[in-house]
């Protein structure tokens, strides 16, 4: 890719994706991309800081368990912006949902190798899975 298509290939993303290019993965682009994706953002009358309200820190300064931002999700306090507090607090939701499914396969896993008596105990394998699916499960309960 040269210069000189930078502009059309940052036309072709979203308003989400222009923010995470010039925030989230700003060390894996060319200073021309950045350049030209702050220039998409311009031409359609955005800035970085119109993802986030005056109260709250950046959209880019608060990094959660996926990764992911849900930037066109809003409410009426903030006027359209994303309200961070939720999108954060339903990342971290989904993740202990994840935790939970994973550490349980974990714990089963290693009590049926255990109990097929296949020549070892496999009691690392439930400890991590014991440790993953309570921290999910703590990470689920709380506010």
């Amino acid at each position: 890719m040269t210069t000189a298509d930078y502009p059309e290939t940052m036309a072709s993303h979203s308003n989400e994706s222009l923010v995470k290019i010039l925030t989230l993965k700003r060390d894996h682009y060319q200073p021309e991309a950045l350049e030209a994706a702050e220039q998409e953002l311009e031409k359609r009358g955005l800035k970085l800081s119109d993802f986030a309200t005056p109260s709250q820190k950046p959209i880019y300064s608060e990094v959660n368990f996926a990764g992911h931002y849900n930037i066109n999700a809003g409410n009426s306090q903030t006027g359209g912006q994303p309200d961070m507090d939720s999108v954060f607090e339903a990342e971290k939701k989904k993740q202990a949902g994840k935790d939970m499914l994973y550490g349980g396969l974990w714990f089963a896993g290693g009590l049926i190798a255990t109990m097929a008596d296949v020549g070892a105990i496999f009691w690392g394998a439930m400890v991590f899975g014991g440790i993953q699916f309570f921290k999910g499960l703590i990470n689920s309960q709380s506010n």
